[in-house]
């Protein structure tokens, strides 16, 4: 490294201070969404890598760039958040975007608000008029960013909806249909009309749920390329304006890195880092004295060793938050903790800790500075266990908010390039003035941040979910020990107080021994209540009270963790009213609470004064010989009594620990899917609870078994029928599994063979005396599956899942060799696969991007179609016979990309074919070419065909598409093609279709998917003939927008296996919502017209689920009836259909040496 000799000036040596902020630019990254988006879609959804977000590069770097390039492009920018239509609206009101105005006028914004509330072509006609106005045309690009948000607030609509039945909603209902419906109609339109959607997060799935954007968001993806080491130091270069520190930026060019895949938003930790280092610098620099001579070196070295102290990019998250937190005062700390503990919730997932919930300022602003002052006389009854810091409680309403906007202020890092961490969100968007936050402003968490890193606020959130443990056991006990109406005295019959030999490891309070060690385990920090020395808490009185002290609840902050609340009488018409006796209960739920405490204490002291009392009386007597002689009777007394009393205890005890036993059955049957998890909320598990409370009618585990199924919450069918659901002694050999180790050991080898053991023996339990393969077990099933996946895992066994270079595009498999299956990509290579090795046995490359594959001629040839028109025929090389068709026979051409391609059943030389734009009809010549003979223009008959299925006799085919299904015939002497149908289905796109096997009627059972992710089953001939019926049609389909679907997105793919060998015969069907279901077949009821969905008289609990993380499953296929591959972009996933053959997989490894 260069080092200069010393000098006196430290404004030299500011110039080397680094840049608070970097900007990487990414030139080709924006020619190639320009690109995209000027495709016939129009649309592009911009996804961020792990390295750089969505939000910078559009509004920092791509919005610019488009300004620049003239007025044919005009931008309009919105995040929707709870109000998407209001803030389309504001977006287009904007001056310059609809008409040539230099002020935002606010009227013209409601004006357009109101068009476009006036139908789903509102877009189109503003569009339309500005165009008139204006005399030309322009592009209009509506940009939408951070659209999870849209989503996370209509979840928190549906919680305040709980929560505050008289609050105005923050989504106003129906809203995100009309926001996307303006968009998608607009982009259906010939008018220059482009939409662009950011997004960093997985939740953009959940665009399925609206008509038309599954196949949009699936085709037309583009990905930010991450940033590299090389761009961050050239970036730092440009940015610097004097000698930069070679070994800082080298390390943090390493550093970024090391991060790639490993640390969040590691581009974001960057600038984190130089903004902290770029402050450390300049204070290094005021603290040196102005008579010693300083080098550069001696700088750097500081900037590095400051780097190093707080962990580089790993730490500097925790760092920036830290710091601005300990620069508040002591008041502005504590309000800081109780704002971040109101806008936080604890995440289960070890990878999240952390998730927002935002909530008003009004209700934060009651929740910061809560002092326990409307129940001083509680709080004065444990005096021991007061708080050491509290807000003050002087403040007035004005200085309150100001200390709370103090915190949201110092969050936002003004005067820096860094984003605010705390959202105050009005109804068009981010509030940017303090002064127009009001008690309506919601408050929320920037999702792109860091916060998870920031260890206090981690312990915080760790605390509070302690809180709301105690709170929601006392609300729990308060409720049942009440009336209705709350009137819940000391006198009253029904009354109850916290009894003194009921303590933590009794009844409901079983569930406190986790926070009430957590209260006497606090982290200790400077100034905290967690600092002071905590006795042991002898009974639960005293944790109740350490509770108040503690939390000092308020109704604000109940609210939000009283589970259950109490319902607001409606009146005869079915509303909630908005005044009289019925809006609020006779009693809150912290007013139960607080009445349960202080009769709990009143108990507690009366109890503790009679024992001093009679320890006193007891002692006086001592002081004569007649006291002792009476001293020794009553001891005798005692004696007799504590050995009655200890009977009685200890058989308490063993009640009670087998109730416990009892309870946890019941959640046993739950966690095997036996019984739905809804239970818990029901009247018959109350009652249930209260009968293994009284020992009146349920003593055993066969009991609970009883009553379970006569309230028909158990599904069990008499021992003597056919088939039955599961015997007594199975359910027995089930909880004992599960009882054994949860979900059952997989650590090692030898812990996995006593797992399979022990479910190989509930499994034989269980269908002993009945017809396995009436049943799938799901339960058996995924722990087999864990159990095979941890065993493969141990032995670095790729049979589960593979990794291709490129995203798989088609995966089909060989009709007639069973394990014979092959997968293109989208670099066009075929990988051919034989499963019983789970391994690519020849790989040949196609040159071009697959689209369609298909085995004809009896399973001898391949057909591989792209998206250029090609269409490559292979075959099995003379020399390989047999073996997979790896040898090219001959190349063809059509007209427009290839989707489909589907033979005719008895002609060899006959195939038909699906483009985007028609449904082809393909003859072999002389030369093995194949040549387009008939046509069929989709065009203004069936829109987006997105799915194809051919009948077995080659003659009838379903085209599944937007709002309609089209019956295609051949005739199979002229060779004429037409659509013979076609039935209309509004506001249902149809996304996969499946043909079973013909029956014995020589029937065939047809599976539709939707978009919105439901399944409609019926018939092929009904099919047809509902082509001829519109009006049955219209009956039957109108089902599918009332159900309640197994799977929340797009259908991409569906099978049927229903080949009996092993198991069941199946439905199998998988979607963008990450899971892959296994339906059994032989479970449904007969049916000719149906749709698969979730409720009471369904049995919808045998039905197997594989999850995948949340993570998009594009597509699957049956390789044989054992098993099946699924698709997640570039992997492939391998799994047994059933039960069997996860047992031979898992014996046949545990028999393989190690």
């Amino acid at each position: 490294m260069n080092t200069k000799a010393p000098v006196d000036s430290k404004l030299e040596l500011a110039l080397d201070l680094p840049p608070q902020s970097i900007d990487v630019p990414r030139t080709q990254s924006i020619q190639d969404l320009i690109r995209q988006l000027g495709g016939p879609r129009r649309f592009v959804l911009l996804r961020g890598s792990g390295s750089v977000g969505t939000r910078y590069f559009i509004f920092r770097q791509f919005i610019p760039y488009l300004q620049d390039a003239g007025p044919e492009w005009r931008t309009v920018t919105l995040v929707p958040r709870q109000d998407p239509i209001g803030s389309l609206a504001e977006a287009l009101a904007e001056p310059g975007v609809l008409r040539a105005r230099k002020v935002f006028e606010p009227a013209y914004a409601r004006e357009i608000e109101r068009e476009l509330r006036a139908s789903y072509d509102g877009l189109i006609r503003l569009y339309r008029k500005a165009r008139q106005r204006d005399g030309k045309a322009f592009k209009l690009l509506v940009v939408a960013d951070q659209l999870e948000e849209l989503f996370s607030y209509r979840e928190l609509s549906e919680r305040w909806r709980q929560l505050f039945p008289h609050r105005q909603l923050p989504v106003r209902a129906g809203d995100d249909a009309l926001f996307f419906g303006l968009l998608m109609n607009a982009l259906r339109s010939d008018l220059p009309i482009y939409v662009l959607f950011g997004s960093n997060s997985d939740h953009v799935i959940r665009l399925n749920n609206y008509p038309g954007w599954a196949e949009m968001i699936t085709t037309l993806t583009q990905r930010l390329p991450p940033l590299y080491p090389h761009e961050i130091r050239s970036a730092y270069e440009r940015a610097s304006a004097g000698e930069m520190p070679a070994v800082l930026v080298r390390q943090i060019s390493e550093d970024f890195a090391a991060a790639q895949g490993k640390l969040s938003n590691p581009i974001a930790r960057v600038n984190i880092s130089l903004y902290l280092l770029c402050h450390f610098g300049g204070q290094w620099l005021k603290q040196q004295p102005t008579d010693e001579p300083l080098t550069r070196t001696a700088f750097h070295r500081a900037l590095q060793q400051e780097y190093q102290r707080f962990r580089g990019l790993t730490g500097c998250a925790d760092r920036l938050f830290e710091q601005t937190y300990r620069a508040l005062s002591p008041a502005d700390q504590l309000v800081a903790r109780r704002l971040f503990q109101s806008v936080t919730t604890k995440d289960s997932r070890p990878e999240r800790v952390l998730t927002s919930y935002p909530d008003t300022f009004g209700e934060c602003l009651e929740k910061c500075f809560r002092t326990g002052a409307e129940y001083a006389d509680t709080l004065a009854l444990f005096p021991q266990a007061a708080a050491a810091e509290s807000v003050p409680t002087e403040l007035n309403a004005t200085q309150k908010r100001k200390l709370l906007l103090t915190v949201i202020e110092a969050f936002s890092f003004p005067g820096t390039s860094l984003p605010a961490v705390i959202l105050p969100v009005g109804k068009y968007g981010v509030v940017e003035s303090m002064t127009d936050i009001d008690d309506a402003t919601i408050l929320d968490l920037d999702p792109g941040l860091l916060l998870t890193d920031w260890k206090r606020l981690r312990s915080w959130i760790n605390r509070e979910s302690d809180g709301a443990t105690l709170y929601r056991s006392l609300i729990d006990e308060a409720r049942s020990s009440t009336d209705p109406k709350g009137e819940d005295d000391a006198d009253t019959p029904t009354a109850k107080a916290l009894a003194p030999h009921q303590n933590e490891v009794f009844g409901l309070w079983a569930t406190l021994k986790t926070v009430r060690f957590s209260l006497l385990t606090l982290p200790k920090e400077p100034g905290a209540i967690a600092s002071r020395h905590y006795t042991m808490i002898t009974s639960r009185t005293e944790l109740a009270g350490r509770f108040l002290h503690e939390w000092l609840p308020n109704e604000a902050w109940t609210r939000r963790y009283t589970p259950l609340a109490d319902p607001v009488a409606k009146d005869e018409a079915g509303s909630v009213p908005t005044e009289g006796p019925s809006v609020h209960p006779a009693a809150s739920p912290l007013q139960r609470v607080l009445r349960l405490i202080r009769r709990s204490k009143q108990h507690h002291d009366a109890e503790a004064a009679a024992k001093a009392a009679f320890r006193q009386e007891m002692g006086q007597k001592a002081k004569s010989f007649r006291s002792r002689l009476i001293i020794a009777l009553l001891a005798i007394v005692v004696a007799v009594i504590a050995m009655v009393f200890g009977t009685i205890f200890y058989r308490m005890e063993r009640e009670t620990q087998n109730n416990l036993r009892l309870l946890d059955y019941v959640d046993n049957l739950n966690k095997a899917r036996l019984i739905p998890a809804s239970v818990y909320h029901s009247s018959d598990y109350h009652d249930l609870k209260q009968a293994i409370q009284d020992s009146s009618t349920i003593a055993d585990k066969q009991d609970v078994t009883a009553y379970l199924a006569g309230r028909d919450v158990l599904h069990m069918a008499p021992p003597g029928s056919a088939h039955y659901r599961v015997s007594t002694a199975g359910l027995l050999a089930l909880d004992n599994f599960v009882d054994g180790g949860d979900d059952g050991d997989f650590t090692s080898e030898e812990a996995i063979a006593t797992t399979f053991t022990a479910l190989t023996t509930a499994f034989s339990a269980m269908t002993s005396g009945g017809t396995e393969k009436s049943y799938q077990y799901p339960f058996v099933y995924s722990a087999q599956r864990e159990a095979r996946t941890a065993l493969l895992a141990l032995r670095d066994a790729d049979n589960v899942q593979q990794r291709f270079s490129s995203a798989i595009r088609q995966v089909v498999s060989n009709p007639t060799v069973e394990d014979q299956f092959v997968v293109g990509d989208a670099s066009g290579n075929l990988w051919f696969y034989d499963q019983t090795s789970f391994a690519p046995s020849d790989t040949i490359e196609v040159g071009s991007e697959i689209s369609a594959l298909r085995y004809v001629n009896r399973g001898r040839e391949l057909l591989v179609g792209t998206y250029g028109g090609s269409l490559f025929r292979y075959g099995v090389p003379p020399d390989r016979d047999p073996g997979p068709p790896t040898y090219l026979l001959g190349t063809s051409t059509v007209r427009g990309a290839i989707l489909s391609l589907d033979p005719v059943a008895d002609r060899d030389d006959l195939l038909v074919a699906r483009s985007d734009q028609a449904f082809l009809l393909l003859r072999q010549d002389a030369t093995g070419q194949y040549r387009e003979i008939r046509r069929v223009d989709l065009a203004g008959r069936i829109k987006s065909v997105a799915a194809v299925a051919a009948a077995a006799d080659g003659r009838v085919f379903l085209l599944g598409g937007a709002d309609a299904t089209a019956i295609v015939e051949l005739d199979a002497e002229s060779l004429r093609l037409r659509i013979r149908s076609v039935v209309h289905h509004p506001a249902v796109s149809v996304s996969a279709l499946a043909l079973s096997a013909p029956t014995t009627g020589n029937e065939q059972r047809v599976a539709i998917g939707t978009e919105m992710g439901d399944i409609w089953l019926s018939t092929l001939g009904d099919i047809v003939r509902l082509g001829d019926d519109p009006e049955r049609a219209t009956e039957i389909l109108a089902q599918i927008n009332r159900t309640e679907a197994f799977q929340e997105a797009k259908i991409t793919g569906l099978v049927f296996n229903d080949t009996y060998r092993e198991g069941n015969r199946q439905l199998i069907s998988s979607s963008l919502d990450g899971t892959v279901w296994l339906f059994n077949l032989d479970l449904l009821p007969p049916w000719e017209d149906y749709v698969l969905q979730k409720h009471d008289g369904f049995p919808n609990y045998d039905h197997i689920a594989i999850e995948t993380d949340g993570h998009s499953i594009t597509g699957v296929t049956r390789v044989n009836a054992d098993r099946i591959v699924a698709v997640e972009n570039n992997l492939l996933y391998n799994w047994p259909t059933n039960i069997r053959t996860l047992q031979r997989d898992i014996e046949s490894q545990l028999a393989k040496p190690e």
